[in-house]
C-alpha cells in the first residue's frame, strides 16, 4: 500500500509495531521478515537454482531528516524534498531549496510549482539595470589619464 519515498512520521510504539501518521491517517506497522538468497547455477540441469542463505526481520522504515532551507545552505544533498505547501518567506529561498539537490533525479517537491512560491529580491532585478562601471562618476574620477599615468 506504501511505496519506496513513502513519508510518514512516527507517532507512537504499541508493543512491537510502530504507530506511523501518513497524510492525516494513523497506521500500525509491524516488522517484516526478508530472506536473503544466493544464485547457483546447477551443472547438471543447466538451471538457476536460488538458496535461502539467511532472513532477517525489521520494521520498513528509513530514518529521514527534516532541515529548514536556512539551515540546507552550502549543503549538497542525494535526495531532497522539498514542501512548499508552508510557503517561502524570504527572497532566494526557493533557489536554495532547490539547489541544494545534486541531481534532478534526487529533487522531489510536495506539489506543483506556483509564481508566488518564488519571492523575487526588486534590487537583484534593478541591478542588471544600473549604468554601466565606464558612466560612473567614481569611475571616472578614478581612470588614469592615458598619457601621463597620474590620476585625473
Amino acid at each position: 500500500r506504501w511505496v519506496n519515498g513513502t513519508l510518514a512520521t512516527v507517532a507512537g510504539f504499541s508493543g512491537s509495531r510502530v504507530i506511523v501518521e501518513i497524510d492525516d491517517h494513523v497506521y500500525e506497522i509491524e516488522p517484516t521478515a526478508w530472506e536473503k538468497y544466493r544464485y547457483e547455477l546447477d551443472p547438471e540441469t543447466k538451471k538457476v537454482k536460488r538458496e535461502v542463505v539467511g532472513t532477517f526481520k525489521q520494521m520498513p522504515l528509513r530514518l529521514a531528516y527534516a532541515v529548514t532551507i536556512h539551515k540546507a545552505q552550502g549543503l549538497t544533498l542525494d535526495k531532497v524534498f522539498i514542501d512548499f505547501d508552508s510557503g517561502m518567506f524570504a527572497h532566494g529561498q526557493a533557489y536554495v531549496a532547490f539547489s541544494r539537490a545534486r541531481s534532478l533525479d534526487g529533487l522531489s517537491i510536495s506539489r506543483e510549482l506556483r509564481p508566488r512560491d518564488l519571492v523575487l529580491d526588486r534590487d537583484a532585478f534593478a541591478f542588471g539595470k544600473l549604468d554601466t562601471i565606464e558612466d560612473t562618476d567614481a569611475y571616472l574620477l578614478a581612470k588614469f589619464a592615458t598619457a601621463e599615468d597620474q590620476l585625473l
